[in-house]
Parts: structure tokens; C-alpha cells; sequence
């Protein structure tokens, strides 16, 4: 069901709608209010639903955005900003190349519980700078009995078929911390190597409040080659664990083939030891055809 209402640049939506999911029926009521001309407008938006677990949720977002000298612009947002309940403002270019938001509020609890999951004491403040190539970021999150602030800098370096992602925070919960995640990828022709690194040093806290008691390592290299008949062969060395205890380590190799009526199918042979799990052998077949879009053999 759905009006409209057209009169001096504003107008009003209301959607409600019923579909089908897994056997389960879910309703939406939208409700969008905008104002405004050709400088500025003010969208305010009220959503009423039901979550994954059939709790009853209600939404509001405020945005007020106002055009300035050379298309830069403005923008504020008061109400329920993806993981946060607060306040946002923030700035960006034309051409993008800078950008600059601000946020402060309550952030979301990651656990499952009734809605709205949020930690009493459990503020939230995140400021994001972008600029050409790198996303920096610094959030201070103050949970009941600690408070942990995290300095991150994103960014990508291309060198020609190589490729590596970087994404490094530097936090201060109880000292100084800090966690790397390193993502190369290289591809030459049919050859591909992709090679990962992941570290926590001991007591880091992430943004969302996981702290790493033990640290973390994770890192592994996979390289494979694509031949034009359809057949891939690939190869891989990991190793994982706690940085308090015996890593465990993995070898890996195979292949899979595509046949040209679409079934595909591969073979993957692990070898693993140490750590706290049983070493051995662990083989993999695996058989894939579509059915059709939505279907899966």
C-alpha cells in the first residue's frame, strides 16, 4: 500500500509490506517524510519490522544534508547509523577525495538478545578521514570496566599484478596493542598466488570489545595454476593458534575440474599437526551442480 503526496517539494511515502521467508512472515512499515529545494532537504525516516528472531523493532533516522559552494555537501543523521544508536555529521568533496564523518552514541551489542541490544555503559564515539587510498579511523569505546581507544589505517598498495591490502590498528587497553591483517594477491597469466597474514598481540581489544587473551596468528600462503581445459590445480601451507600456545599447522593440495554440462567437482587432501588438535589426514570430494538459480545439487 503506498500514497503519495506532491505539494511544494514534499512529499510522504508509507510502505507496508508482507513476504514470505523460510516458511516465516515478516511486515515492514516505512514511513519518509521529505522537505526541501534544490540546496538543501531533511529525509526523516521511521521503519517498524520484525528481526531474525521475530522481535518486533522500530527504527529512526533523521538526515539533514545541505548543498554548499561547488556541489560539497554536508550531512547529519540522528537514529539507528548501522551498528550504532547516536549522532553522525560529516563532509565530502564533489569528487570524493576526502571525506569525513563523526559519530557518537551507543554502540550495538554483537550478542543475541531481545532488541534493542545495547551494554549500559557502553559508549561509543568513531571518527572516519578519507583521502585518496587510506581510510583512517579512531574510535574510543568505554565498556563497564575498561575503556579501549584503537587508531587504524586501511589502505592498498597495486604494483602492477601484485596486490596487498593492509588494514593496521593500534590500540591502548592496559598498554599499548596492536593487530595486522595483510591480504597479497598475485596473478600472472593462469598462476595466482594468495598469501594472507592475521596477528593479535596478547590482550588486544577489537572495536566491537573481543579481546584476543592469548593473541592470535594466523597465516598461509595458497598458490594454484588454471589450465584452459578446466582443470585447477591449487596448494596451500597454514598455521594458526594462540600465540600462548603450539600453533597448528596445514598442508593442503588438490584440484577440481568443471565439466562443460556444469558439474564441477573437487578433491582436496589436508594433512595436519600440532596444536591442540589430533594430527592426521583429512580428505575432501566434493560434487557441485546447478540446478538452476536458486537450486543446488
Amino acid at each position: 500500500m503506498i500514497f503519495f503526496l506532491i505539494s511544494f517539494n514534499y512529499y510522504t511515502n508509507v510502505y507496508h509490506n508482507i513476504y514470505q521467508y523460510d516458511e516465516i512472515a515478516y511486515s515492514v512499515t516505512n514511513y519518509l517524510i521529505n522537505t526541501g529545494g534544490a540546496n538543501w532537504k531533511t529525509d526523516l525516516l521511521l521503519m517498524k519490522h520484525r528481526d531474525d528472531f521475530g522481535i518486533k523493532r522500530f527504527q529512526f533516522r533523521y538526515d539533514s544534508i545541505s548543498m554548499g559552494q561547488y556541489n560539497q555537501f554536508y550531512h547529519f543523521v540522528l537514529g539507528d547509523i548501522d551498528y550504532l544508536r547516536g549522532v553522525e555529521v560529516g563532509y565530502t568533496t564533489p569528487d570524493k577525495d576526502f571525506q569525513f564523518n563523526l559519530r557518537v552514541g551507543k554502540m550495538r551489542d554483537l550478542l543475541a538478545r531481545v532488541y534493542p541490544a545495547f551494554d549500559k555503559n557502553n559508549f561509543f564515539s568513531e571518527m572516519e578521514l578519507y583521502i585518496p587510498n587510506h581510510r583512517f579511523t579512531l574510535n574510543s569505546r568505554w565498556d563497564k570496566d575498561r575503556v579501549n581507544t584503537i587508531l587504524g589505517d586501511q589502505f592498498s598498495l597495486d604494483l602492477g599484478p601484485l596486490k596487498i591490502l593492509n588494514d593496521i590498528n593500534l590500540s591502548y587497553v592496559n598498554g599499548p596493542k596492536f593487530a595486522v591483517n595483510e591480504d597479497l594477491i598475485y596473478n600472472f597469466g593462469s598462476f595466482s598466488l594468495r598469501s594472507f597474514l592475521r596477528y593479535y598481540s596478547q590482550g588486544f581489544v577489537s572495536r566491537e570489545g573481543i579481546e584476543y587473551t592469548g593473541g592470535r596468528f594466523n597465516w598461509g600462503v595458497n598458490p594454484s595454476y588454471k589450465f584452459p581445459m578446466g582443470l585447477n590445480i591449487f596448494s596451500g601451507f597454514y598455521q594458526s593458534g594462540r600465540l600462548d600456545t603450539p600453533l597448528q599447522n596445514q598442508v593442503l593440495e588438490g584440484f577440481s575440474y568443471r565439466f562443460p554440462f556444469n558439474l564441477s567437482v573437487s578433491f582436496t587432501n589436508n594433512i595436519n599437526w600440532g596444536g591442540d588438535r589430533t594430527g592426521g589426514y583429512r580428505n575432501y570430494l566434493n560434487l557441485y551442480y546447478p540446478i538452476n538459480n536458486k537450486v543446488r545439487l
